[in-house]
């Protein structure tokens, strides 16, 4: 569990590993202004992001 962007986690050496639209989070930022439609899917795109311990030093 995170919540910053992709890139702070690629920047630790975390590899992106899948990425989706989560549609109840799109209907939750929409719903509290956070975001607006125009700026769905990405607004509410979620991302698995893994490091993998055994490769590093």
């Amino acid at each position: 569990m995170g919540g910053q962007p992709v890139e702070v986690y690629e920047e630790r050496g975390f590899q992106t590993v899948a990425s989706w639209s989560d549609p109840d989070l799109a209907e939750a930022v929409v719903e509290r202004g956070i975001a607006t439609t125009e700026q769905l899917p990405a607004a509410a795109t979620v991302s698995c992001c893994v490091l993998n311990l055994s490769e590093r030093p």
